[in-house]
């Protein structure tokens, strides 16, 4: 050893890349003292899930992760065939004295914003390019522990992760039936009674609910009496939810994904003084990764090169006016967690056109590279004309995703906004430019005008029976790029990639008929139904509404047990008890019983149709109670109802 080998210090951690499974084989694991307990509610536990799940799907052929097509029942319905269910609703709207908007596309609205496309955007769309190499392994982040005498470590920086990932490996112990797997993920979660991970203090709901073998598949929400007990159930049954969608196939592939080729990053600390100040500094400290700052850095240092005058100062003045035109965001606007910004948004639209590949969490990047790559010999002004065209083509949809129109497009258009997940985005803003390239060369009328109504018109309908079918993002992505090739081959895209198979239908008509517990789905679905069909003055009608459950979610539970908790919720989250209300009105009447309600309820069946059927009978009489018998009747009748709008026919008993 040298005098200077000497003088050098002894590194105080050990650092080195473990996979998930000899991560969870290094012993035994419980949150450091200074951690703040488990906080992850499903946004985020769905997000480490979905960010994985699109890695692994671009590793495999579709025909592995979805399920066996079956031949179909008969063909969707036709739009015709719909004319008596909306002739019916027309018929009750005019008792109601509600009038509709002449419905016309003979001109479409102009703009606020001048268009200014490029033709080469249509051009670029055909070009056949080379597919991107899938990533064969994943990084989850930095893990830091510290070991203790006996061997066991305390997590001091990755719990959320460590329990979100041995409530996924439960789940998937559950849901597989292969042996060998399902023992190497017991082995991983731990003997019974002698888990890897565990929490010190009362709540049980890990252990007893979790990792208990056939734990996972068990539904007892009552159970949890404390905050973090329910924020495990919560993503837990999320899980179920979305990994009982996967055949078999997919499941066992995923498992064997997650175990080998998920990595982390370890860093063992032996002084936990230290350990201390790095869980601190990590958290502390910077600001949050903004990947369209990236983005943006990436085409900067390309046009740099590029022999252009003042290509970088082209390029910064142009990328401002862009960010300009891109606004606030669809999701900033719904005040959703998590909200992008105007930019992001748009960018990612334009990536789903261009690039056309799924979107996972460097999707940014990945589209500066692509931009680079395949763009490479054109100019500043040629490159940036096409992110300004369909920047300015996006500002325009949000327009009409605000404020409607008095157009057939653009009133169907305006109904997409009742989907909070973006994989439609890209579509719709592809078609909403053919509109206007058709409109500008006077070719927006006959077959042309109809096809483009029969597009957007089935689009709506095609995202609810998505929603309903409760696909993953990573499902719906894959499903939006396969509809955008069909789109540019000049496919049907209603007959292919959007066409519910019996399967799908399957999970549609489970959805409508048993308890929907997700907002993401009942807030879009009741909305959708509200507006099935145009009315004057309905985007600010819906804007400043919330949705109802008429039977209360969060009564008075002191004296009720288990049994009576779980047929109340029967019918709670059922679709026959919510309906649309007024903001106004709902905070008047939060938690009330139905009588009490019903004065504020009688009033709302003046304005929505959703609301009437709750407080009026088939017969036109007004209720006296809300019973059980009354919301499956009333669920029954939204069921059929839905399978009507949706254009589709409901699979056969």
């Amino acid at each position: 050893m040298t005098k200077q080998d000497r003088l050098l210090p002894h590194p105080p951690a050990a650092s080195a890349m473990h996979n998930l499974s000899t991560l969870f084989s290094l012993g035994d694991f419980s949150p450091a003292s200074v951690q703040r307990g488990y906080e992850w509610n499903v946004p985020e536990a769905q997000q480490l899930l979905n960010d994985i799940d699109k890695i692994f799907s671009r590793l495999h052929h579709e025909s592995d992760l979805d399920e066996t097509a079956e031949d179909e029942e008969a063909e969707d319905v036709e739009e015709g065939e719909n004319q008596p269910l909306l002739d019916e609703i027309d018929g009750l709207w005019k008792r109601l004295g509600m009038d509709e908007i002449a419905e016309t596309d003979a001109q479409l609205a102009e703009p606020e914003t001048p268009f200014a496309f490029d033709d080469s955007i249509v051009d670029a769309e055909q070009a056949k390019l080379p597919p991107a190499t899938a990533l064969a392994h994943y990084f989850i982040g930095l893990v830091i522990l510290s070991k203790n005498a006996d061997d066991s470590h305390e997590i001091y920086d990755g719990l959320q992760r460590f329990t979100t990932l041995t409530i996924l490996f439960a789940v998937l112990r559950d849901l597989i039936e292969d042996d060998e797997l399902k023992q190497q993920l017991q082995l991983l979660i731990g003997p019974e009674n002698e888990y890897r991970l565990h929490y010190f203090g009362k709540d049980k709901t890990l252990a007893e609910q979790v990792q208990t073998p056939g734990a996972a598949l068990l539904k007892k929400d009552s159970k949890a009496y404390y905050d973090v007990g329910r924020r495990i159930l919560r993503n837990k049954n999320a899980f179920v939810r979305q990994i009982k969608g996967w055949n078999q196939n997919r499941r066992t592939g995923f498992a064997r994904f997650l175990l080998s080729s998920v990595w982390v990053s370890l860093l063992d600390v032996a002084d936990p003084r230290l350990a201390r100040q790095m869980f601190v500094s990590t958290n502390l400290h910077g600001k949050r990764l903004d990947l369209i700052d990236v983005l943006k850095g990436q085409l900067a240092g390309a046009f740099a090169k590029l022999p252009q005058k003042d290509a970088e100062a082209s390029f910064a003045q142009k990328w401002t006016e862009l960010n300009e035109i891109a606004g606030a965001s669809l999701e900033g606007s719904r005040r959703v967690a998590n909200a992008v910004s105007g930019l992001e948004e748009t960018m990612r639209a334009i990536d789903a056109i261009e690039r056309n590949e799924t979107q996972h969490e460097t999707w940014p990047t990945d589209f500066g590279a692509y931009i680079i790559d395949n763009y490479r010999e054109e100019n500043i002004e040629r490159i940036m004309g096409r992110l300004t065209s369909y920047s300015i083509g996006w500002k325009n949809c949000k327009r009409v995703l605000k404020y409607a129109g008095k157009t057939k497009i653009e009133q169907d258009f305006w109904r997409l906004h009742v989907f909070w997940w973006p994989e439609w985005h890209g579509l719709a803003l592809r078609w909403w430019n053919q509109v206007y390239f058709a409109r500008q060369n006077g070719k927006l009328k006959d077959n042309v005008l109809r096809g483009f109504q029969s597009k957007f018109n089935r689009l709506h309908r095609r995202c609810m029976a998505i929603t309903l079918a409760d696909f993953s993002e990573t499902d719906r992505q894959r499903i939006f790029k396969r509809a955008m090739e069909q789109d540019k081959n000049g496919k049907d895209v209603f007959t292919g990639a959007l066409k519910m198979n019996l399967n799908q239908k399957r999970k549609i008509d489970r959805t409508l008929s048993t308890q929907i517990h997700s907002r993401e789905t009942w807030a879009p679905l009741i909305r959708w139904i509200e507006i099935s069909k145009w009315r004057g003055g309905l985007p600010d009608l819906i804007r400043n509404t919330n949705t109802e459950h008429v039977r209360p979610l969060r009564p008075d539970w002191q004296n009720v047990d288990d049994d009576g908790m779980n047929a109340y919720n029967n019918g709670c989250f059922s679709l026959g008890n919510i309906t649309i209300i007024n903001r106004v009105a709902h905070d008047r009447i939060q938690n009330e019983n139905f009588t009490h309600k019903l004065p504020v309820l009688r009033g709302q069946a003046e304005k929505f149709i959703t609301m009437h059927s709750v407080v009026y009978d088939d017969n036109e009489k007004e209720r006296t109670g809300w019973t059980d018998a009354d919301i499956e009747e009333r669920a029954e009748y939204l069921r059929k109802f839905v399978w009507k709008l949706l254009l589709i026919h409901p699979p056969k008993t």
